[in-house]
């Protein structure tokens, strides 16, 4: 199955590609490679702004590294055209420029790029240092502010992190209504939800749950990551003892328009939940559920995901070409959809394919020396993204398996917990104070937005995540009057 077609990007750039002013600024881009009076570094500079004119991004790029590689330094206006090619294609266009060279450069744009290489090798001060020389008028503040913020979280220093992410929050926002295109606009729409998850993560990390959920609720259901989240604002509830919020929030996996959504770590904290509110015949039958639906085909997963473990495009494929019998059968239909929700699968795919289809425009321009060059580095530029997505859905396939029997053992470990309780009920002559009831409003603690959840079959979208059960907690034991005549005998 496709989940993104190649055909309209390919068509739509292709037009672009060939226009008229794309042409002319092709033509200047020859005449300057083939010009022997330009030193290398003239050439890189004015073939890289000649390639950007003719929407030739990816091409540019590599221009533009190797101008980066030989200047001395960086003016105003190549400033702005790192800033608009760093937008365009992404920072894994720049993976592999020589982080010597650059940090001899004093840039904006530079100082963002040589702080996420850093970063990457776990340099994690030093990256920080050169976050700071981003001022705070530029466009990429904002995500050296989330940077700074991720590497204060990373480095344990909880206050400084909630302070950067507070201000990444509010000054993507910002940007938004600043930007100069739709393309801008949605990259710090993006970045501004990042900013929020992240700082609803950094409250819940100081265990300031409340917070967190506040902050949670900043996301919109229409965001990609919502999904993702109502897990993690189950967690929060759970930990506030609120367990029929978390349950709330748990059952929406249940919806429809989220059955793609397969998340064994949602089962394991409704388990809890119910375990903790000593429901206790609900979490057994959640847990033989899980085993009935998990066991059988999680070992035949993982024998197929092993089989091709060294492939270099076995998970690429899965995600952008028909798959087989078998692995639909082994809810990898339902986890490719899933993984190619995901923004950095959304992004990294996009620059894939736009990255390609520059390659395929110079594919069979062989005769010429300038396009031999371009097409030696695209195909070196498509190849690592290919691959890079390859290894991204591989990992994310492999860690679902490893998750069904991570959650498996911990559901083990509940149930024996539940056959222990059981067992010293019976040693007690106790039982639990009452039966499993469909529940009331009586043991309902909700916001405004949300909703006692008295099912009946069907779910409403607009409702999706502010469901809360009302089951009141079976935790008090009482004399059980039936038995003690039986164990008097």
């Amino acid at each position: 199955m496709h989940f993104f077609s190649i055909h309209f990007i390919t068509a739509l750039t292709i037009i672009i590609l060939i226009s008229p002013s794309a042409n002319g600024s092709i033509k200047e881009s020859i005449e300057i490679y083939n010009n022997e009076k330009l030193s290398s570094v003239e050439k890189n500079r004015r073939i890289t702004l000649e390639l950007i004119k003719a929407h030739f991004y990816y091409s540019a790029t590599t221009f533009a590294k190797e101008y980066l590689s030989e200047t001395l330094s960086i003016d105003p206006e190549f400033e702005e055209t790192l800033q608009f090619l760093l937008l365009s294609t992404g920072m894994d266009s720049f993976a592999n420029i020589d982080l010597e060279a650059m940090q001899k450069l004093n840039s904006p744009t530079i100082n963002l790029i040589v702080s996420y290489r850093l970063f990457n090798k776990k340099q994690y001060q030093q990256a920080e240092k050169y976050l700071q020389l981003i001022p705070e008028r530029h466009i990429f503040y904002p995500e050296a502010e989330f940077m700074r913020g991720v590497i204060f979280d990373v480095t344990d220093k909880s206050e400084e992190s909630l302070k950067k992410y507070e201000s990444c929050k509010n000054f993507s926002k910002k940007w938004i209504g600043r930007a100069y295109t739709r393309e801008q606009s949605k990259f710090f729409e993006k970045l501004n939800y990042s900013c929020i998850i992240h700082l609803a993560r950094a409250h819940y990390k100081k265990k300031n749950f409340k917070l967190a959920l506040k902050t949670y609720q900043l996301i919109p259901k229409r965001n990609y990551q919502w999904p993702y989240l109502l897990i993690e604002q189950a967690w929060a509830n759970y930990y506030l003892q609120d367990y029929n919020r978390a349950l709330g929030l748990l059952v929406t996996y249940r919806a429809p328009l989220l059955e793609s959504y397969i998340l064994p770590g949602a089962d394991t904290l409704s388990v809890l939940s119910y375990y903790r509110l000593c429901l206790w015949n609900d979490a057994a039958a959640l847990i033989e559920r899980y085993q009935r639906e998990f066991a059988p085909k999680s070992q035949a997963l993982q024998n197929l995901l092993n089989s091709q473990k060294n492939s270099d495009s076995y998970f690429f494929d899965l995600i952008t070409k028909e798959m087989s019998v078998a692995a639909k059968e082994l809810y990898v239909n339902k986890l490719a959809i899933q993984i190619s929700k995901k923004i950095k699968f959304q992004t990294d795919y996009k620059a894939y394919q736009k990255a390609q289809v520059e390659l395929n425009f110079v594919a069979n321009k062989t005769n010429s020396a300038f396009f031999r060059f371009i097409k030696e580095r695209l195909d070196d530029e498509v190849n690592f993204r290919k691959t890079a997505l390859n290894h991204f859905v591989k990992k994310q396939l492999f860690q679902f398996v490893n998750d069904i029997h991570k959650y498996a053992y911990e559901m083990f470990s509940i149930k024996l917990n539940i056959m222990s309780k059981r067992r010293d009920l019976v040693y007690e002559d106790k039982k639990l104070i009452s039966d499993r009831s469909r529940g009331s409003f009586e043991n309902l603690h909700r916001e405004s937005n949300q909703y006692f959840w008295d099912f009946r079959g069907e779910f409403f979208a607009d409702e999706l995540g502010d469901y809360s059960f009302g089951l009141k907690s079976n935790c008090t034991a009482i004399d059980n009057e039936e038995a003690r005549p039986r164990r008097r005998r």
